[in-house]
This record gives structure tokens, sequence and C-alpha cells, in this order.
């Protein structure tokens, strides 16, 4: 489960196994908050099945919808590993299935192994990576890349490349997709369509499926070329 996906697969099985003797199980129900900004930092979780909204803090604009946590995925650990206060929202897209540490759980492993903080370090760090590649994803002007490049960091697929198998289904609506990508809606639907008709990707009943993760990556690459 947790030793095969994500972050935790990448480290060693003895760190592993320790963790999860140290974690607990939580689910939700859909639309229940984890998390609001500035609560305490609670917990960090690995999402064992299921997705989160992730609601980012701008000191100027308003609190918008800015990322999708899913399958595999750790969130929360820069709160519980620092003990500050919340810096994002958190809410379940659909009914989740999560493993919990609290940071006295991780204190602990820390002073019975002093090794152990360079493990929760790199956590630190692949979560900043996944943050800086979404920044990137920003960058890109014209919608169709940019639209391509957000459906493959939200899907996983290059924290993960090469691409899981199967489809990935991603429990966000239309207006959601624009709001994380930071295009307008008309955008979404020209470049939905566009990917419909190579059987790249579909979006219906409030979910975006992609079917062929290469073809997607493909077509960012030729049209960030072009």
């Amino acid at each position: 489960m947790a030793l095969g996906v994500g972050w935790l697969s990448t480290r060693p099985g003895d760190f592993a196994g320790e963790c999860l003797k140290r974690m607990f199980l939580r689910q939700y129900e859909s639309g229940d908050n984890l998390f609001h900004v500035d609560d305490e930092p609670g917990f960090m979780l690995f999402i064992v099945s299921g997705a989160v909204f992730v609601t980012l803090r701008h000191p100027v604009l308003d609190p918008y919808l800015g990322h999708l946590g899913i399958r595999g995925d750790w969130l929360g650990e820069f709160s519980a590993l620092q003990r500050t206060t919340r810096r994002t929202g958190m809410e379940a897209a659909t009914p989740l299935v999560a493993l919990c540490m609290t940071y006295p759980s991780a204190r602990e492993m820390m002073i019975s192994n002093p090794a152990v903080a360079q493990h929760f370090s790199s956590l630190l760090a692949w979560n900043y990576e996944i943050a800086l590649r979404s920044g990137l994803d920003f960058t890109i002007a014209d919608p169709l890349p940019r639209i391509c490049a957000r459906l493959l960091t939200l899907g996983g697929f290059e924290r993960n490349w090469p691409e899981t198998a199967g489809p990935v289904s991603l429990p966000i609506t239309k207006e959601q997709l624009a709001s994380m990508a930071a295009v307008s809606r008309n955008s979404v639907h020209r470049v939905l369509k566009i990917l419909e008709e190579r059987g790249i990707c579909d979006g219906q009943y409030g979910a975006i499926t992609i079917h062929d993760a290469v073809a997607l990556r493909q077509l960012l690459q030729a049209a960030l070329n072009r």
C-alpha cells in the first residue's frame, strides 16, 4: 500500500516500516475539511485512496484552489514537522482514506535515530519539487501547453515518470481545472475538446480522465517547440 507509491517507496524499507508502525488511519467523507489555513500543525498524512483539494493562501488575493493531492501523495508535512500553523487549507475531494503521523511520533523516530531526520527532509524536498514544477507550469503563456502541463503535474505523471499504468481520473470539474491552471473556463473547454478528439483525455461527470499520458506529454513538447 504505502510502500509501493510516492515518496515513502523511495526510502529504505526499515525506515518505511517504522513510519507505518507510528501512523494511524483516518477516513473522511467528500467535502470534509481536513485543515483550514492558520490551523494548528496537527499531523501530516499519506493518501491511501481518494483525493484532496488544496487551497492556497495569498497575502493579497482571496484563497484559491491551487492543487490536488491524489493517492500516494503526502500533505501537511511542513506544518507538522516545523510546528507552524497551516499555510494551506485541505478538503476531501472524494471519500478519503489517509494514514496520519503526528509530530511527536516523527520526533520519537528522530531521537532514536538521527539519520531519520534526513529522510523527513527528503519529504520536504519531494513536495518542494512538486511546488516548483507547478510554478513552472504557470509560466507557460499559451493555454494549451499550460493545461497539458498542469494535467501531467496534477496526475502525478511527471513526479513518477515513466507514467503509471492505466488511466488516471482526477475528481475535478472543468471549472476547478481552470482555477488550478489559472486560465479561463473557455480555454479549458477548448483545450479539453482537442484532447478528447485525440483520445488523450475526457471530461465527464465531475472528473477529468487522462487516458494517454505519453501523448499528452508529446503534445506539450510539440506546443512548446512551435
